[in-house]
């Protein structure tokens, strides 16, 4: 199960303009939960969580980054079954 979010975090790209801002968001626990608290950007949050897991590896940060995305992806699907339901229901 870990290697396969493993390589799926590999083929998320972090650029060399993000870099500045990702290491920003994740100098200290303050900065972090102020920016996880505030985004809706799953993307940015596996963005946070592979830089993480690259470079300062600390556990706390980054069971805090999976728990926000799980918690996002949660909210997508659900939003995406309900598009479903209402097309369905249409019929």
């Amino acid at each position: 199960m870990e290697t396969n979010f493993n390589s799926f975090l590999d083929r998320i790209p972090i650029y060399k303009y993000e870099q500045k801002k990702i290491a920003t968001d994740l100098s200290n626990w303050i900065v972090l939960n102020n920016t996880i608290r505030h985004s809706t950007d799953e993307t940015y949050i596996l963005k946070l969580l592979k830089f993480e897991l690259e470079n300062q590896n600390r556990s706390a940060f980054i069971k805090r980054l999976k728990n926000k995305h799980n918690i996002l992806r949660g909210q997508r699907e659900k939003k995406e079954l309900n598009c479903e339901n209402q097309k369905l229901n249409e019929l």
